[in-house]
């Protein structure tokens, strides 16, 4: 199970105090690997916490936008913001997913995430069937 003392070249004077090159190496390896797993673990770890922390303020912010839009005192004007403010930035991100030629992921969910608050706004306030102008 041991080496002998002077397989580990601990004899003094007689062998020299340096390990064997591929010994070395070896161990040099091994050790670099260990630290890079350990790095590639905690930032990973990382990575994780931040998800996690930007999900659950994403959340937060949800429940918080949807309370004050259940609750807004003036439901048709909170409908005809929504339509302008969503109508504009949904036709951007589409124009910029239907023109890249590498589509990114974020747009898609971009979209979704619009779609996803139009069908909340619609359950709370849905639209009066004659969706004409309600300009004067």
């Amino acid at each position: 199970m041991f080496a002998a003392r002077d397989d580990l070249n601990l004899e003094p004077c007689l062998h020299t105090a340096v390990p064997d090159d591929a010994l070395w190496c070896a161990a040099h390896e091994a050790s670099d690997r260990l630290g890079m797993e350990q790095k590639q673990q905690e930032w990973m770890q990382a990575v994780t916490e931040a998800l996690s922390d930007l999900l659950a303020a994403r959340v937060a912010q949800a429940t918080l936008l949807e309370a004050m839009m259940v609750s807004h005192p003036d439901p048709v004007m909170l409908r005809k913001a929504w339509d302008e403010l969503s109508s504009q930035r949904i036709a951007y991100v589409a124009q910029k997913k239907a023109v890249a030629a590498d589509p990114r992921p974020m747009d898609a969910y971009t979209l979704e995430q619009f779609q996803a608050w139009e069908e909340k706004l619609s359950r709370y306030f849905p639209r009066a069937p004659d969706t004409g102008s309600t300009d004067a």
